[in-house]
């Protein structure tokens, strides 16, 4: 039980990461790999995708004898077989990493051939059988090359895949026969890709230029590990710099020298010591403009090098100052104290305000029971209109 259990996750990563891959491959045929040229019709009424036939071009029958030899010289047990044509044999080129990673471990092997159809598949099994090898699983992917010819139907194509099927259960009757579908061919792009690019534009903030690019790497990595990673980097051959770190040093020195005066002052100075006194060291700060003065103060050596600290600088409010009255003769201005009498047994006192005029020593007194709103603001109307004269204060 444990072991059918393993073998259907395995054929359950197979079918997702093929089918990954067959959507990054836009061509059903691999760049080095050319189609198969077509075979001539047999004479007899046996359809030609039924009828097992070798590679007749040359790059086809070099991969065709590389495959053959590959099956021959394999080692049993061979668990996992992969037979098909460019796209099976594309898990060599931009699936490499991917078949390193997942399929390695298990102890597979790749027999895909780029331009092959039903009848080359068929003709392969017969010339190097699966039967040493016994595998536990054969995926197996084909007839997208048959459809592209334009000879076979698609019920043609279905039974030269069945006669594989037949073929490869009866060379290895244990084995289970994943057959996944094929990528179309021949049809229209599909419209929505344009709205796809568009959402993309609009949620990223990239460009129509740079959106291809990452969609173009898209479509080769998408079935490794990180399909897009960051390629930002430092150029290898940076833009020159025309003021060296050595340039930052004199001009900290000058404005160090000359307390920070402002920019055009300080590429005058910069310039009088070039051109008046002939200091070497000053010959390309004699061309700096003020604006690009204020650039290199903001970099990052000239930073290093030079900081100036601001001490915190005292409120230039009066914040809390207390100051007497100045009444200067006149009447009006009032001084007012408080005192707690104090309590007694638990029982809270109350409080005595006294209120006195500055000049002409006119006092109020009253008395609350206690220091708020409700018992103040009462008294304190009370007291102000018993003052012969306005308060101003």
């Amino acid at each position: 039980m444990h072991g059918e259990h393993t073998m259907k996750n395995a054929a359950i990563l197979l079918s997702l990461t093929l089918a990954s891959m067959t959507a990054a491959q836009t061509q059903p045929a691999a760049p080095n790999a050319k189609p198969a040229t077509a075979a001539k019709a047999p004479e007899s009424d046996v359809p030609a995708c039924l009828t097992p036939a070798p590679r007749g071009d040359d790059g086809g029958k070099a991969r065709q004898d590389e495959v053959l030899r590959r099956v021959r010289e394999a080692k049993a047990p061979v668990n996992v077989v992969f037979v098909g044509d460019s796209i099976t044999q594309g898990w060599e080129d931009a699936g490499a990493a991917a078949w390193k990673r997942n399929f390695e471990p298990m102890g597979a092997l790749q027999i895909g051939v780029g331009g092959d159809r039903t009848e080359h598949v068929l003709w392969r099994l017969q010339q190097a059988p699966l039967t040493p090898l016994d595998p536990k699983v054969i995926v197996l992917m084909i007839g997208t090359n048959n459809a592209g010819t334009g000879r076979d139907s698609g019920e043609l194509i279905i039974r030269g895949i069945a006669a594989i099927v037949d073929l490869l259960h009866t060379q290895c009757p244990n084995a289970q026969v994943l057959v996944l579908d094929i990528p179309p061919r021949g049809l229209p792009i599909n419209p929505l890709r344009g709205v796809v690019l568009a959402y993309l534009r609009r949620t990223s903030g990239y460009g129509r230029a740079q959106l291809t690019r990452l969609v173009a790497r898209w479509a080769v990595n998408c079935v490794a590990q990180h399909p897009l990673v960051k390629q930002y980097r430092a150029p290898t051959v940076p833009f020159a710099r025309k003021y060296t770190a050595k340039d930052v040093e004199l001009l900290v020195e000058m404005d160090r020298a000359h307390d920070d005066v402002c920019g055009a002052a300080i590429a005058h100075l910069l310039q009088r010591a070039h051109i008046i006194y002939g200091d070497p060291r000053y010959v390309r700060l004699a061309d700096l403009s003020v604006s690009h003065l204020y650039n290199l103060r903001k970099s990052a050596g000239y930073k290093a090098r030079r900081m100036t600290v601001v001490k915190t600088r005292a409120v230039c409010n009066p914040i809390g100052v207390r100051k007497a009255p100045s009444p200067k003769g006149r009447a009006g201005y009032v001084r007012i104290d408080t005192v707690h009498q104090g309590d007694l047994d638990g029982v809270k006192g109350v409080y005595h305000i006294t209120c006195v005029d500055e000049v002409s020593q006119w006092q109020v007194q009253a008395c609350v029971q206690g220091i708020s709103e409700a018992f103040l603001l009462p008294v304190l109307a009370l007291v102000l209109g018993q003052f012969p004269f306005e308060i101003n204060g």
